[in-house]
């Protein structure tokens, strides 16, 4: 056990970069998952992710408030300050169950829970400091109320662990031989004393991941815990799926070659390739990652992303922010009820689904100084998507079946399917409806989709052919603005 036997020197910075996210050492990374561990998160699609600690007291940013004054005009919160936030922590009204419930109300099939911040303040009962939950007055382990909450429920349950951490005086002096073994420790606790875990995923990561005894480590907790996932944030930058935020970063190809194009100040590149399995993260609260003021996105925002995801080969992981006293903010749960009631007539086209093989169709982001009038081009959706481009259609499939979704601002929709599909097609219907009308016209299939109230559109294509056997391919979408898709 590595316990910090002075007490951590509180002032803002450390000596080495923030920003640190992955180190792109060469190497192999030791022992992935197997592909059959992995299946389960790629069927899943959708999942749920909590920033949540003693930060909610008083509604800051979780960690960040301690580097950076908040851009909603609050100065920067200084470190004791924050630290003593702890000794008010006491969330009463946190149900574990109730998180679980709701997170499979709204048809997620994992919940991904931030488990220490890099504040260093850990959500269970590490042997390794007193700078934790149940040292605090609510004084219960959390995670062992989320790990049993999960398992009782059969919803898979992942670890988020910052590696960074500017509490402990090891790593804020970058005394990593201190520091790592800590930090090795926790994960150990975490992935040995609270059954089955699936996923350990991680923030950035410090320059700790330049020490030698990482590949020791990853090694023997593969052997320990063989069927759990880990997040390309490694010392490797690579591993069982890329991690991206905000929006889908690429279409995946399971043939590509290319590098995902994820970088990071320093000259920092992840090693994977579109071809990867993803995962975007995205907080349903606007501005921020923890508890604010717990407000929700608009429900077409948060359908949105996650058929953006799903069209790009992708999951969503949709982050909510308890409150000080652990509940979930009214307008956030009522969000994910709006969720679940459009999963419940729409999951059949994202669940278990796969991206494409029809290639998005994105929009991008107008130029600086654009004019009110400016009309953008439109741009296929394969390879690394755009900075800032906005999904216009996109497409998943499973079994003989399209599922394309059409998002709104285009009016009287029609799509354009290229002869790859026209020459196979059985029919057309709306998703949970009738039947639709379509023609060929010079080999292509013209299908135009009803105006639906709701965030989306999504129309179902049956096939004389398993989608999987059909090309990557373009297609195309017009409506009465005449402005026609290009290929995608």
């Amino acid at each position: 056990m590595t316990t910090p036997t002075t007490k951590p020197d509180l002032q803002p910075g450390v000596p080495y970069p923030l920003y640190d996210c992955f180190m792109d050492r060469q190497g192999t990374y030791p022992a992935p998952a197997a592909p059959a561990d992995v299946a389960w998160f790629e069927r899943a699609r959708f999942g749920m992710m909590v920033h949540w600690n003693h930060s909610s007291v008083e509604a800051r940013e979780i960690s960040w408030t301690m580097q950076y004054p908040e851009d909603i005009g609050r100065p920067r919160m200084a470190m004791a300050d924050y630290v003593a936030l702890a000794d008010r922590f006491n969330p009463v009204e946190f149900s574990a169950k109730a998180w679980v419930k709701l997170a499979q109300e709204a048809g997620m099939g994992y919940l991904l829970f931030v488990v220490k911040h890099h504040d260093g303040f850990a959500l269970w009962d590490t042997k390794t400091s007193d700078y934790k939950i149940t040292r605090t007055p609510f004084g219960r382990d959390v995670c062992r109320e989320i790990a049993d909450a999960c398992h009782e429920a059969g919803l898979p349950l992942g670890w988020y662990y910052s590696p960074a951490d500017w509490w402990h005086p090891a790593s804020r002096a970058a005394a990593w031989d201190t520091y790592v073994p800590y930090m090795q420790e926790h994960l150990l606790e975490l992935m040995t004393g609270y059954g089955q875990i699936d996923i350990l995923a991680f923030d950035f990561w410090s320059p700790a991941c330049n020490h030698p005894s990482w590949a020791g480590f990853f090694r023997e907790l593969r052997r320990r815990c063989p069927r759990y996932l880990v997040s390309r944030s490694t010392p490797w930058a690579i591993g069982d799926y890329e991690v991206f935020e905000h929006a889908a970063p690429y279409f995946r190809d399971r043939q590509s070659a290319v590098s995902s194009g994820i970088s990071a100040p320093g000259g920092y590149h992840s090693r994977m390739t579109c071809a990867d399995l993803f995962e975007t993260l995205l907080s349903i609260q606007p501005r921020r990652w923890s508890y604010w003021n717990g407000t929700a996105k608009p429900l077409e925002v948060c359908i949105g992303a996650l058929a953006d995801c799903a069209s790009h080969g992708g999951n969503l992981t949709l982050n909510v922010t308890p409150d000080a006293l652990g509940r979930i903010p009214p307008e956030q749960t009522q969000r994910l009820h709006e969720i679940g009631a459009w999963m419940a007539g729409n999951g059949e086209s994202i669940i278990g689904t796969q991206g494409g093989p029809l290639l998005p169709i994105l929009i991008p982001k107008a130029p600086d100084g654009a004019p009110a009038t400016y009309v953008p081009e439109m741009l296929g959706g394969g390879g690394v998507r755009p900075g800032g481009s906005r999904c216009l259609a996109g497409c998943t499939s499973t079994g003989n079946l399209l599922y394309l979704h059409v998002w709104p601002g285009i009016r009287q929709p029609v799509l354009e399917l290229p002869p790859e599909v026209a020459k196979v097609t059985v029919a057309c219907r709306r998703l949970g409806g009738g039947p639709l009308t379509y023609q060929q016209v010079d080999g292509w299939l013209h299908l135009p989709v009803p105006q639906e109230q709701g965030p989306i559109a999504t129309v179902v294509v049956e096939l004389a052919v398993p989608a999987a056997d059909l090309p990557g391919a373009a297609f195309k979408i017009h409506g009465s603005t005449g402005h026609d898709a290009q290929e995608s």
